[in-house]
């Protein structure tokens, strides 16, 4: 897996089918912010390809597999500001609201 990224920005993916695949509940994310970053986002070619690792690693219904580019909007809100001296990480809710909009929906996005 290949990816380029130019101001935030995909400028190579390939292949252009790669997901990423989030293991952690939304709502759990903070518990542990280390182990949340350490191993929440694994990289698979493909849907298949992750589908098949949650079935070898008894993983199925645990986690969420979405876009390179859907990844990159997700910790938009989280990450944007963060090196600001007034940093103030959002809200649940501003989170929730962003979520949506992205089309995540359901228990697993929720904060």
């Amino acid at each position: 897996i290949e990816i380029l990224l130019d101001g935030g920005r995909i400028e190579w993916l390939q292949p252009a089918t790669t997901v990423v695949y989030l293991g952690i509940p939304a709502r759990r994310w903070w518990e542990n912010i280390i182990d949340t970053c350490g191993n929440q986002f694994l990289f698979f070619a493909t849907e298949a390809d992750a589908e098949a690792w949650e079935k070898e690693t008894d993983r199925v219904g645990v986690g969420r597999s979405i876009s390179v580019e859907t990844c990159l909007r997700l910790v938009d809100p989280v990450y944007r500001d963060k090196l600001k001296s007034d940093y103030v990480r959002p809200t649940a809710e501003m989170l929730n609201r962003h979520l949506r909009s992205l089309g995540l929906v359901g228990g697993f996005w929720e904060y």
